[in-house]
């Protein structure tokens, strides 16, 4: 699993056309793991992303995120 984790974020990196993989990447690898599980272990408002709007502010619920996720045991 953390090796795809890591292959996620390296990826979303090159796909922002990044070098170097940042915090966000690694963010937003975590999030397309848990919207791919049936139950979301982190993180409960990903819901299902087929039936998800864009975000208003990404900026913000980015940081709202990494808080969520760097805060869990």
């Amino acid at each position: 699993m953390l090796e795809s984790l890591i292959r996620l974020a390296q990826a979303h990196a090159r796909l922002m056309f990044r070098n170097e993989v940042t915090r966000v990447d690694a963010i937003t690898a975590i999030l397309c793991i848990e919207s791919s599980m049936t139950t979301s272990a982190i993180v409960d408002s990903v819901g299902n992303a087929l039936h998800s709007n864009f975000m208003e502010n990404p900026d913000h619920e980015c940081i709202l995120v990494s808080c969520l996720i760097f805060s869990h045991p």
